[in-house]
């Protein structure tokens, strides 16, 4: 959501943790003081993410490499490089980064092959490195 082009929505208590489900039970009131506060903080995270780095604003979006459950993307503009590695596998799965690159949830540095683990999700910001847009046109579509 945070790393996509356009405005993320978040759907009214999500953000809290508020479970859904069928009529009548699909959104109780939002629990005031009961919030799950990991959960807040990790929206809070990448809303913070979003806000400091203009490729979410004004970046391109390239896809970089698809499988059945592995998603790499890049945002870009003229001032910085972000790739977004989203893995829905059970296993984790590896690939190889052009340059190093520095996470922007935990400040990890990583370089060369990455290994992305199950139901996982990494934003690194490249700090140097080769054409995105080259490895653009070898993506596996698959």
């Amino acid at each position: 959501l945070f790393t996509f082009p356009g405005s993320p929505t978040v759907y009214y208590g999500d953000e809290a943790g508020i479970q859904g489900g069928h009529d009548p039970f699909c959104r109780f009131p939002f629990p005031w003081g009961r919030e799950e506060s990991e959960l807040q903080a990790h929206y809070q995270m990448l809303g913070k993410i979003r806000r400091e780095h203009s490729a979410f604003a004004d970046g391109d979006f390239l896809f970089v490499e698809r499988k059945k459950h592995f998603l790499a993307y890049v945002r870009e503009n003229e001032r910085e490089r972000i790739w977004v590695l989203v893995n829905a596998d059970e296993e984790a799965v590896s690939m190889g980064l052009p340059a190093l690159c520095v996470d922007l949830q935990d400040g990890r540095t990583y370089e060369g092959t990455i290994s992305v683990e199950a139901k996982g999700a990494l934003i690194l910001k490249e700090t140097g490195g080769n054409d995105v847009r080259e490895a653009d046109s070898k993506v596996d579509k698959k």
